[in-house]
């Protein structure tokens, strides 16, 4: 029987998952002259919220973000989970210290989902507050969804391990949201995002694009114990979302949607890894960071990235130590190899398929006579799969 070799996609088809949006992408801030508390103010109309206008947050030299006034920020958080839609604050505060505080709560408290937008008239001595619901939901909705919210995320978190290390938790919390979620392509495609950028899109109905998957991983690792926060900008040349998250010390970036197979096909269905835990020279490959960012970490290490810790992690392309990796997952019928370099990943491919020099470690390990291969251009990961 003929041997045949399948190539994919250079790229998988998760990387297709770009058009992602903020929850806040409709967000309004309305502004006014500073007036009397007796006087009326003349009221501003409202202007749509950009990427380019949101303000930057203060940081800690540790890189934990902080409202630049706490006592509003928490306000303001205080207000929300008793579900208010209109409130007071009764002290003066300026424009970018009031969506400053929103902006924080869109990366730290994604559990806070329902937050579309938003509109104030400051005053001398106060300043009055509206919050719009998102998808129109009412406070009643709101509460139960809240609940069911914190339910799903309980038990995703009772179903890790309590003595589990910090680098099996974020793995098993990836995983777990993966399984559960399909990429929703018709939200991607929407105008204004709804739902399915949130955590609840996320976890209880198991259908959301980035900014829900990236929500949802910040909320259940943040439950564990683990910092995590949100970064957005471009990637593939579309708006997306993906997370940094700090283990043992060291910041990791994960993109867990990038990480979603959504594939029809058996053998695709496997959960992959690729930018699980990974640097900031892999991430910059296919990733542009925003300039609204409210904190950037920086990503150096790759102590803990899934293939290194895995040993499927190459620093130069040896034909002998590919074929110990294959051997290993002889087994499962697949293989995922990260190369450290082009240059070496290239000479994998260009030996093992252009070669045909796969066949020598096929025939060994009685793989079958059709091999199926893809090839992530972006992270230098090859995947072999065995049929």
């Amino acid at each position: 029987m003929k041997k045949t070799t399948i190539a994919a996609a250079v790229l998988m088809m998760v990387l297709m998952f770009t058009g992602c949006g903020s929850a806040f992408s409709t967000s309004d801030s309305v502004s006014s002259e500073v007036t009397s508390a007796q006087t009326e103010p003349e009221i501003t109309s409202a202007a749509e919220e950009t990427a380019e206008a949101k303000p930057a947050a203060e940081t800690s030299d540790t890189g934990e973000i902080t409202a630049e006034t706490d006592e509003l920020y928490d306000f303001i958080v205080s207000e929300l989970e008793q579900f208010h839609q209109t409130f007071t604050y009764n002290a003066y505060a300026e424009s970018p210290e009031i969506d400053n505080a929103f902006f924080t709560l869109d990366d730290i408290r994604p559990d806070i989902f329902w937050v579309n937008n938003w509109s104030y008239t400051m005053y001398e001595d106060h300043v009055d507050i509206t919050v719009g619901y998102i998808d129109d939901y009412s406070e009643d909705d709101l509460r139960r969804m809240y609940n069911e919210l914190t339910a799903r995320a309980d038990e995703i978190v009772s179903m890790i391990p309590e003595d589990s290390t910090d680098y099996q938790k974020a793995l098993s919390a990836h995983d777990i949201i993966i399984d559960s979620t399909v990429y929703d392509f018709e939200g991607a495609a929407m105008s204004s995002t709804g739902i399915c950028a949130t955590a609840y899109g996320c976890l209880v109905n198991g259908s959301a694009i980035c900014q829900g998957y990236s929500e949802a991983y910040t909320f259940i690792l943040n439950r564990l114990g683990i910092r995590s926060g949100i970064c957005s900008g471009i990637a593939d040349g579309e708006s997306h979302a993906w997370n940094y998250v700090e283990i043992n010390n060291e910041d990791y970036w994960v993109d867990i949607t990038w990480d979603d197979p959504q594939s029809s096909s058996e053998s695709e269905q496997q959960i992959i890894h690729d930018y699980f835990l990974i640097n900031d020279e892999i991430l910059y490959r296919s990733h542009e960071l925003g300039n609204d960012n409210l904190f950037v970490p920086e990503c150096s290490s790759m102590a803990e990235n899934y293939y290194v810790v895995n040993g499927d992690y190459l620093e130069s392309y040896d034909f002998d130590s590919v074929a110990e990796i294959m051997r290993k997952y002889k087994d499962t019928g697949r293989a995922d190899i990260m190369f450290a370099d082009w240059g070496s990943y290239e000479a994998a491919v260009n030996d093992l398929f252009g070669e045909d020099r796969i066949w020598d470690i096929a025939d060994e390990l009685e793989f079958g006579d059709n091999i199926y291969y893809q090839n992530n251009d972006h992270n230098y990961v090859l995947t072999v799969v065995f049929r």
